[in-house]
């Protein structure tokens, strides 16, 4: 059975009156969502080993505000994403598997640059390792402040201020800005996604994917959790990134999901710490050893 075959057995909409969705598609300068579009297909670039994302379900064109509202046979839904899923692949291509996991340092976020805020260093990153050249980066970048940041500058001095801070930010992964690097990676991730749904399929858990995140029933949340760290590792990279969550709008985090949710994300922390405990000692006895 196929997985759109799969989808088009369970009744995906969101729990929002017509005029609500309207106003809130206003609110956002969004189009008018088409509730039909439930079949994905993955759209691959040069060949079968480039690009390869899912594709053309609505729910991943709509803004995010309103994917809070989204049901599956009207049951409340909330969102897990991975967390610089695009970043994280780049370093490990390079076998540095994530270079910042020794410290709490965001691997997005620059300081000096007043109304720049995460989410805009993230569209940076991703922009420059997209992008062909410097110039086509820059064109983007501009169109990107000019839509969404009213009181940026968007002139090419200031974005190349971003620019600069982001690759000094990331000397490892150097080689890859301006490289049009984006459908290989987006191949990796689309692969990602590929294990996460055919394995939920499986369990018979619909999941809706949006490239790096799903958006699942909150009854699923546990499952669909577990399944993205193991699609990481069972795609041979050490480092799986941070899984965030993202409640649905009338979800109730006393729920036992969210509960059980907890208690994994709790695991894997600790994990997290014992390792960075054990880096820390090694790195502590190389320093210390008189012969080094």
């Amino acid at each position: 059975i196929s997985y759109n075959q799969f989808l088009s057995e369970h009744r995906i909409s969101v729990s929002l009156e017509p005029e609500e969705v309207k106003a809130l598609l206003l609110k956002n300068n969004a189009m008018a969502v088409d509730y039909t579009r439930t079949q994905l297909c993955r759209v691959f670039q040069e060949d079968f080993s480039s690009g390869g994302r899912y594709y053309r379900g609505w729910w991943q064109e709509v803004p995010s505000d309103l994917r809070k509202y989204i049901t599956i046979d009207g049951e409340n839904c909330s969102e897990l994403d991975y967390s610089g899923q695009s970043l994280g692949l780049l370093y490990a291509y390079k076998d540095h598997e994530r270079t910042w996991l020794k410290g709490d340092v965001d691997p997005y976020l620059i300081e000096g640059e007043a109304g720049v805020d995460r989410k805009l260093m993230k569209k940076v990153f991703l922009t420059c390792v997209n992008a062909a050249s410097r110039d086509q980066a820059v064109r983007s970048i501009r169109f990107h402040i000019n839509k969404e940041y009213d009181g940026l500058s968007s002139t090419t001095a200031f974005i190349d201020r971003l620019i600069n801070q982001t690759i000094q930010n990331h000397p490892d992964i150097a080689e890859y800005f301006f490289s049009g690097a984006w459908a290989g990676l987006q191949y990796q991730d689309s692969e990602i996604a590929r294990y996460v749904l055919e394995n939920m399929q499986a369990h018979r858990y619909p999941a809706l994917p949006i490239h790096d995140s799903f958006v699942v029933q909150d009854r699923h949340l546990p499952q669909l959790y577990s399944l993205m760290k193991e699609a990481y590792r069972m795609l041979g990279v050490a480092s799986v990134p941070d899984i965030t969550l993202e409640m649905g709008a009338n979800s109730n985090s006393d729920d036992p999901p969210f509960k059980e949710l907890q208690k994994l994300m709790a695991h894997e922390q600790h994990l997290k710490e014992r390792e960075l405990e054990a880096l820390k000692a090694l790195e502590d006895y190389v320093d210390s050893d008189p012969e080094n």
